[in-house]
């Protein structure tokens, strides 16, 4: 591993219900069902960006939380994927084919019922922030509603 890679110090937070897979990590959201269509895929924009779109099938196969990035017409190949597995030691096993079939090994820092996770009183866009008049996070809001 290159030193000062970004993998060596990446952190995710990873929440599942059923089929349901929410993502969080590296500046996006990855927000899908692991059912193997596009529909409930991911719909996010890519990092280096944060304008590409990036639509991405999500299935489970042989234990492994599987992506693959839907190209034309959103067809999708067997052999371009993202994996996610947990091995024997409960440890998250993560192969990424953009980083050179890079292989990581993620250690589990935390749970539900960590001290860290906290609950928010802030609306679910995060509010005005600190010191910001609330005039100017209204228009703030309706132009980011606009031009979406």
């Amino acid at each position: 591993m290159p030193e000062g890679s970004f993998i060596t110090t990446y952190v995710e937070r990873i929440e599942q219900c059923g089929n349901r897979i929410v993502d969080m990590g590296g500046g996006t959201i990855a927000d899908a069902r692991a059912d193997g269509t596009l529909e409930h895929g991911v719909h996010d924009v890519l990092v280096f960006d944060y304008k590409t779109p990036n639509q991405v099938v999500a299935s489970y196969e042989d234990g492994a939380f599987v992506l693959r990035p839907a190209l034309l017409f959103g067809m999708t190949f067997r052999r371009i994927q993202v994996t996610r597995r947990l091995d024997q030691d409960g440890h998250m096993v993560w192969t990424r084919p953009d980083q050179g079939q890079l292989v990581v090994t993620l250690e589990r820092i935390g749970g539900p019922n960590d001290g860290y996770t906290r609950v928010s009183n802030l609306p679910p866009d995060g509010g005005p922030r600190p010191g910001e008049a609330l005039w100017r996070y209204r228009l703030r809001a309706l132009w980011a509603f606009f031009t979406a």
